[in-house]
């Protein structure tokens, strides 16, 4: 079972040492520090002095198509028939892709408040995308909100329903979308009334819809929906663990403070004004303020360090003080008491570091990238001289291999080292289940802090990928004039980010993750990546072929990708090997855009002192099709271009210039990573640790598995891997199978299953096999769930860990 005492605490005060950690689930005693005692208080043990009951809930602002709720009308603006209200619901179908209905309220509503979200329960058979705009003033819609549906200032992915008979509605869904905040800076609706609800039910032409309600949820709703305690909260769609506390809530734990120690936390508000943070330390009757401090903008985290030493070694109560109006929201992001004892010195070996552990250790994710294009495994192009270096300087694996071939699936997988059928993410809804042990867990709960980035909503929060990281920035906290067209283009922001937070932490133990999406398409980089190895004119001719095939793409996800299928380009006039030389060139630069990033981290690595004393990682999560089997994209089949990918391993206690040659898993990495640390791994992990074979000791070999469950439109596929050969199994009636030469033909282009029968059917045997066996491995959330208390569900609630 989750081990509760991490998970229950969030961001309590945390030493981040940990000697015999209560409750640990990899049952480690062993000190990082062994000159320190510390242990993990719970937040059931906390006293809130002067308690604030949260204020009064506003009434809800519901439509409802039933005779109930808010008064108001509807019609269809464009794209849509038949729009009429049964059973309660309001059904239509679109005849455009970009249908839209109008809401008009006959009282405004928000006179006094502000809009925060809006929760729309519907079902739709067709489209990926559903949208809302709020109008301040009736009459025809505003020019802007005919735009792309994922520009308006409500919207969210969709996924579609299916009625389970012919003349009944599908099931309905609910989306609870946030408004954006760039829509709220351009146009307040502070002091201003909503008069209308512009409604996009789906992307899709020719889908019948139903919606059962929407809800109105504005700003004293939400507030007063945050309960003081423990949670997961985002400023900025920059998350962290936090304590929640009202003016003038005094929050006391006691403790006994390590030697050399200091407060570091991050204070924030969604007030418009800041209340006052107050940090006192009561020993006896002595009571001492050390900061009082004010947030520096709305929505935003400011960030502190604050020195405990004159109360080094003594009992005493740390006390956490809102004042401001009263019942004002005050958030502390990850309050922890830490030791300066916890590394030593940047010019001298740490004599504390318990075991010979890594001060910082970095997983570098690259989304999307192929080890093909790497000029370490043989590519004609220097497109990662950084980690051509890195990999001669560390261990290189030569033939690792993808679990899945997206990142939803795969990112779960390497970061608990299970396979698919185990973690049970299949589609966009899934989350690995609370009973999981992630990387950062184990790291977290050896004393290291903890810090992640995600570069698409499923690597984070959506996925329950933030249990055991105490900072973690969404996609949406990228800041700067390099987004624009370069969304995909990650890595500056978050090695920015991740050297920020490192700043602060230096001296301390730290684990970070960085998924970066340059590689991811748009392919194009920006300069000077853009121009490596195509020129103007040959982007020019590029630009003119997309246009051309963009209205021939039939897929809506992949038009607006440019992700067009062989028989797609031939129906536009495109010529295919132009249209791929070009893309693998802008394609090439925005790897080496990314290498370059992770030069500069090792740069500041360096600066700091800590390179010396690093363990560093880089894997990808899977890879990308150019055409090799006629697609363009990934996440699609388990060839190749997509299920090979790159890892290479760096620094503490990895030895120099070695390769690996036999066939590996990116869930490998997670055991492989905790054996190189020095710490007890959990005990469901289903990679195996290389560190053996790294010190030149022989291992059993193993084949490698990739999964693809795929939706009711694609074919579901799997592949077993071992040293020659590949077999890729499409189940049906009958099933099919292929087989390749691996040594021979990694991208999977001629297929030998005719000439070698018996090859087949080992290899059939053995991945139904394990296929069956990991899918018995899968915990049941309501299994690992029903052993816990309702104090205990509830504060995984809180953290978003279980619904």
């Amino acid at each position: 079972m989750k081990s509760i005492w991490f998970h229950a605490v969030a961001c309590l005060f945390v030493f981040s040492i940990c000697t015999g950690c209560p409750g640990s689930k990899n049952g480690s005693d062993t000190p990082l520090a062994p000159s320190v005692v510390s242990w993990v208080e719970h937040w059931s043990e906390a006293e809130i002095e002067n308690p604030e009951p949260a204020p009064e809930v506003p009434p809800r602002a519901e439509l409802r198509f039933d005779g109930s709720g808010v008064e108001a009308e509807w019609k269809a603006v464009q794209g849509i028939d038949d729009l009429k209200v049964e059973d309660g619901r309001l059904v239509g179908r679109s005849s455009s892709a970009a249908p839209i209905i109008a809401v008009d309220f006959a009282t405004p509503l928000g006179l006094d408040d502000e809009l925060w979200s809006v929760e729309i329960r519907l079902s739709a058979e067709a489209g990926n995308r559903v949208a809302m705009h709020p109008v301040l003033e009736p009459g025809p819609p505003l020019p802007a909100v005919v735009g792309r549906i994922e520009e308006w200032p409500l919207s969210s992915p969709m996924v579609p329903s299916s009625a389970d008979a012919e003349d009944s509605a599908p099931e309905a869904t609910t989306y609870s979308v946030v408004l954006d905040k760039v829509f709220l800076l351009e146009m307040p609706l502070a002091q201003k009334s909503i008069q209308r609800l512009l409604i996009r039910p789906t992307n899709a032409a020719d889908a019948r819809f139903s919606i059962e309600s929407a809800r109105l949820v504005f700003r004293k709703e939400r507030l007063a929906s945050i309960d003081s305690g423990p949670g997961w909260h985002g400023l900025g769609e920059i998350f962290r663990e936090s304590l929640v506390s009202r003016a003038p809530e005094t929050v006391k734990m006691a403790l006994t403070l390590p030697p050399q120690p200091w407060l570091h936390l991050a204070i924030g508000t969604i007030e418009p004004e800041s209340p006052t943070f107050r940090v006192e330390v009561a020993e006896g009757d002595e009571l001492t303020t050390v900061a009082e401090l004010r947030a520096e903008n709305m929505d935003s985290w400011s960030s502190t360090r604050l020195d405990l030493g004159p109360w080094a070694g003594k009992e005493v109560e740390l006390r956490l003080t809102a004042d401001g109006p009263k019942g004002s929201l005050a958030f502390w992001g990850a309050p922890t008491v830490r030791s300066a004892t916890e590394a030593a010195p940047s010019s001298a070996p740490s004599e504390t570091a318990g075991n010979d552990r890594p001060q910082a250790v970095v997983l570098f994710i690259a989304d999307t990238l192929r080890s093909d294009h790497l000029e370490a495994w043989g590519y004609d192009r220097d497109t990662a001289p950084t980690l051509a270096r890195l990999a001669q300087e560390g261990t290189r694996f030569e033939n690792t291999v993808a679990q899945a071939t997206w990142t939803k699936v795969s990112v779960p997988s390497i970061l608990t080292s299970l396979y698919p059928s185990t973690t049970g993410v299949v589609g966009l809804h899934d989350r690995i289940s609370v009973g999981e042990t992630t990387l950062a867990e184990v790291f977290r709960q050896a004393g290291y802090a903890t810090f992640a980035t995600s570069s698409v909503p499923f690597s984070g929060q959506l996925t329950n990928l933030h249990q055991g990281v105490e900072v973690m920035y969404e996609f949406g906290a990228r800041t700067g004039t390099d987004i624009g067209e370069y969304q995909s283009k990650t890595a500056k922001a978050w090695v920015s980010a991740y050297l920020d937070w490192l700043d602060e932490h230096r001296d301390v133990p730290t684990f970070a993750l960085i998924h970066a999406m340059d590689a991811h398409s748009p392919f194009r980089p920006a300069e000077p990546y853009d121009s490596l190895w195509a020129t103007p004119e040959q982007a020019a001719t590029f630009e003119i072929q997309a246009e051309k095939v963009r209205p021939v793409i039939k897929k809506p996800l992949f038009q607006r990708f440019l992700a067009p299928n062989r028989d797609e380009l031939a129906q536009a006039g495109v010529d295919a090997d132009t249209f791929v030389r070009h893309e693998k060139a802008w394609y090439d630069g925005s790897i080496r855009g990314m290498d370059d990033q992770v030069g500069r981290l090792f740069s500041r690595l360096d600066e700091l002192g800590l390179k010396e004393r690093s363990l560093f990682a880089f894997v990808a999560d899977h890879g990308e099709e150019f055409l090799e089997h006629g697609e363009h994209w990934h996440g699609r089949t388990v060839y190749g271009e997509v299920a090979n990918v790159p890892m290479v391993l760096w620094g503490h206690r990895v030895p120099a210039g070695k390769v690996v040659e036999e066939v590996s898993q990116t869930i490998d990495l997670m055991p492989t990573l905790i054996e190189l640390a020095g710490l007890s791994a959990p005990e469901r992990l289903q990679g195996r640790s290389w560190v053996p074979k790294m010190r030149g000791e022989d291992l059993r070999a193993q084949p490698a598995f990739v999964e693809h469950k795929a939706p009711p439109d694609e074919k579901t596929s799997f592949a077993i891997v071992d040293h020659q050969w590949k077999l890729v199994w499409y189940p049906g009636e009958p099933d099919i199978f292929e087989l390749y030469d691996r040594s021979q033909d990694p991208l999977d282009q001629t297929d030998l299953v005719a000439q070698h029968p018996e090859t087949v059917e080992s290899l059939a045997a053995d991945l139904k096999q394990m296929l069956s066996w990991a899918e018995k491995q899968r915990l049941a959330e309501e299994d690992v769930t029903s052993e816990m208390s309702a104090e205990q569900l509830e504060q995984l609630r809180s953290l978003g860990y279980v619904d």
